[in-house]
């Protein structure tokens, strides 16, 4: 009972994960959109530049036609970032379960809060917590536990067995007027006393022979319990193999977030320099959309990179089977 229980905690945790994964995935695909919009709103700015410098015959037509296909090219990409986001706000629903006529609000968590993440974790400690703390382990265990009973139960057989019985009976008559066929009837309660008879009754029951049942019952006894224990050995390293693993990964993905964040930084300025360049008439078309598609991957870059950690703090969360991180990072409830 206690090992069904178990398994039912770790389907829960694998539940809630689940629905972990597709809400960053929502929180993700919001942000993406947020930097597509952007980058359009840089590109029809330039579209509007290379118009007004064509006008002015500092720029040729060929800058003009290509920065209308380049801004084609980005309210594409909104496009296609809407699509992504709808579509990742359905595979939610369909994990919760809602009302698929409703739609459902999501909080969103501001990309900042995601920094209070500690900056690195330790896989021994966690590996630790998992083997302590993780209930499919527990179960596994309990399970092997039981396996290892019924090896006991199964030789039993081979010993003789007691029964006891205790039987006690009344001669009396279900009878209360006082008389049976002429004859006087003693009252029942008097009955109950007066004529009652008890016997204890031991029997002993030891086969000699039962055609090797008794023995081939425990050679599968012992089979079932030796791969109980294998199945609770390949859990247990599978689950520090996946800690070693996600704990790496997290420690990466707290590194990549500070190269990141110096890469948009460079990539603006970049961008900046170049557009006021661009606008004097000094630089090329193909400069200011290369340095304006380095912006924009770089802040896509700079996203995926905050949201990427904080996916793996849920992965180690799952992994270990608790919360071993303390951070200021705050989920919310969904609506």
């Amino acid at each position: 009972m206690h090992s069904a229980e178990l398994t039912l905690s770790r389907a829960r945790q694998t539940v809630a994960f689940d629905i972990t994964q597709a809400y960053y995935r929502i929180l993700l695909d919001r942000e993406l959109l947020s930097v597509a919009e952007k980058n359009l709103e840089a590109s029809e700015s330039l579209l509007q530049l290379s118009r007004r410098q064509f006008e002015t015959g500092l720029k040729p037509l060929t800058d003009v036609l290509q920065q209308e296909a380049e801004t084609a090219n980005s309210r594409l990409a909104v496009i296609q970032a809407e699509e992504e986001l709808r579509q990742s706000r359905i595979e939610l629903q369909k994990r919760m379960q809602t009302d698929p006529l409703s739609d459902i609000d999501i909080q969103t968590i501001p990309p900042e809060q995601l920094k209070g993440l500690v900056p690195s974790v330790s896989a021994d400690s966690l590996i630790a917590a998992a083997l302590q703390n993780r209930a499919d382990i527990e179960s596994a265990a309990l399970e092997s536990k039981a396996a290892k009973w019924d090896i006991t139960r199964s030789s039993s057989a081979r010993w003789p067995s007691f029964d006891v019985s205790l039987s006690y009976g009344t001669n009396a008559y279900p009878y209360y007027d006082g008389r049976v066929a002429g004859r006087d009837i003693p009252p029942l309660d008097d009955q109950l006393t007066d004529q009652t008879n008890y016997s204890v009754t031991l029997s002993m029951n030891w086969p000699m022979f039962d055609g090797f049942l008794t023995r081939y019952g425990v050679e599968q006894s012992k089979i079932a319990y030796l791969t109980r224990k294998l199945d609770q050995s390949d859990l247990e390293r599978s689950v520090i193999l996946d800690i070693r693993l996600a704990a790496g990964n997290y420690n990466t993905a707290y590194r990549q977030i500070s190269a990141a964040e110096k890469n948009l930084v460079a990539a603006e300025k970049a961008f900046e320099t170049i557009k006021r360049t661009y606008e004097l008439g000094a630089a090329t078309f193909v400069e200011v959309n290369s340095a304006r598609a380095s912006f924009a991957s770089a802040r896509s870059e700079y996203k995926r990179s905050l949201y990427n950690l904080a996916l793996q703090q849920a992965v180690l969360e799952y992994t270990t089977g608790t919360h071993p991180i303390t951070s200021n990072l705050e989920y919310p409830d969904y609506k």
